[in-house]
């Protein structure tokens, strides 16, 4: 399943929804919350991933639905030198708001 709109540009802010796992799920969204892309992988290198990520802009941050993330999520937040950073108050804020 994918759903794509590529944007023109490298310097685009991105947000990115990245959930590693047998099925990798991969979300991209500008800042006004409007999806650019939607997939779901069977199997997918860390590269194709970066390289997909690339293609619609620069990910400023890459989200993920756990506390601790994941060792793949590290390593592409490695790639665009991010801090990774976990907070249980947005998650607590996040499933309060999936809950309303």
């Amino acid at each position: 399943m994918k759903k794509d709109k590529t944007s023109n540009s490298f310097k685009t802010p991105i947000i990115v929804g990245f959930d590693p796992g047998l099925t990798v799920g991969l979300a991209i969204l500008d800042l006004n919350g409007n999806l650019l892309f939607l997939g779901s992988f069977k199997e997918i290198t860390k590269s194709e991933i970066i390289n997909i990520i690339m293609k619609f802009g620069r990910a400023i941050l890459i989200a993920t639905d756990v506390e601790n993330s994941p060792k793949a999520v590290k390593k592409i937040s490695y790639y665009f030198k991010f801090k990774n950073i976990c907070s249980k108050k947005m998650i607590f804020l996040y499933h309060i708001k999936m809950n309303l």
